[in-house]
């Protein structure tokens, strides 16, 4: 829950490993074993999900907007992210 949370800001997932009380490393992997994705492809999957909702809720948000909301640097780095992760451009 805590990795859902504040998408627009920048986490340090060592921590969230330390709010729930443990090393960094044993979170990784245990999440890693739970999800079968690390902490931080979780974190960027759950960002790329809402950018799809503001999209697709919000049509008069230009891409500079969503990544803006989200916490990416500029909306060139959100739309590469974006299509990484999606396999489309944001755009489509």
């Amino acid at each position: 829950a805590l990795l859902d949370t504040e998408l627009g800001t920048e986490i340090d997932v060592s921590s969230i490993a330390e709010r729930v009380g443990m090393p960094y490393e044993t979170f990784r992997k245990r999440f890693q074993k739970q999800t079968g994705q690390s902490p931080a492809q979780y974190r960027t999957r759950r960002r790329m999900e809402a950018a799809c909702e503001l999209l697709r809720y919000s049509p008069q948000m230009t891409n500079r907007q969503v990544a803006e909301t989200l916490g990416f640097a500029d909306e060139f780095h959100f739309s590469r992210r974006f299509r990484q992760v999606m396999g489309i451009t944001p755009s489509v």
